[in-house]
């Protein structure tokens, strides 16, 4: 388990706080780590992407479709292990959530995924229009 500090290079990371020394993993470290990959994606796309979490979701959902799926290509499903209260599991779980990501496929996905998001709300936008003008005359 990565969690509880245990010491493994795979799963923890020595940081420098004010010149000491600490051992770190668990969602101290994959939260930091998962946002730090977030903001070079957003800033290799001209910061253009928006919120990370649509884009991310729909990725885990086969880019379009409703469920997790475990086999996505742009997730490293995590399958074993544990925290003690649940353990990792194929798909999404309450250990790993969607597991790593693999941030190469992602980068070159998520431009596409943001510029299909920006159309449907330029549509949905119009649409509502249309709705408004009919309901008014």
């Amino acid at each position: 388990m990565c969690a509880g500090g245990t010491g493994l290079a795979i799963c923890s990371a020595i940081t420098y706080v004010g010149g000491t020394t600490s051992l770190i993993g668990g969602t101290s470290l994959s939260s930091p780590l998962s946002m730090g990959s977030w903001a070079r994606i957003e800033s290799a796309h001209g910061n253009k992407l928006g919120f990370a979490a649509p884009l991310i979701y729909q990725l885990a959902n086969g880019a379009g479709g409703t469920a997790v799926t475990p086999t996505s290509p742009y997730f490293n499903d995590v399958v074993t292990g544990g925290n003690g209260l649940y353990t990792a599991l194929p798909g999404y779980d309450y250990v790993t959530g969607l597991g790593t990501w693999d941030i190469t496929v992602v980068n070159g996905k998520s431009i596409h995924l943001a510029a299909m998001r920006r159309w449907r709300a330029i549509r949905n936008t119009r649409v509502a229009r249309q709705q408004a003008v009919s309901i008014n005359v």
